[in-house]
């Protein structure tokens, strides 16, 4: 990453970044690239604290919610309607301002 970095600052200080149109491209599409990583990253912290729960500290069954199916179902579903709300919104924003261009006074 860091000698993506390095390298991208060589071709802007002498100015050649534009001859390269296929890595301006590829930059583009690695726009949601931090936010996939950071719900990655979180998903993987939350399910690696499953086996603290179950080595001799607490059970999973005493640590369990008592739910039904029904409501496990509806949370998800929202969770899922919200994340993927929030994603098009952004998507979509992103896409707008990358086919209109950066504007200056």
């Amino acid at each position: 990453m860091y000698f993506v970095l390095i390298m991208l600052y060589g071709w802007v200080k002498r100015e050649k970044i534009q001859e390269h149109p296929r890595y301006l491209k590829i930059l583009i599409y690695s726009i949601p690239l931090p936010y996939i990583a950071c719900e990655l990253g979180w998903a993987l912290s939350e399910v690696g604290r499953q086996p603290w729960i179950v080595y001799g500290i607490l059970r999973v069954r005493e640590a369990a919610s008592p739910l039904f199916v029904g409501q496990v179902a509806v949370t998800l579903l929202a969770f899922v309607g919200v994340y993927l709300a929030i994603g098009i919104i952004g998507f979509g924003l992103m896409a707008r301002f990358i086919k209109h261009g950066i504007k200056t006074n």
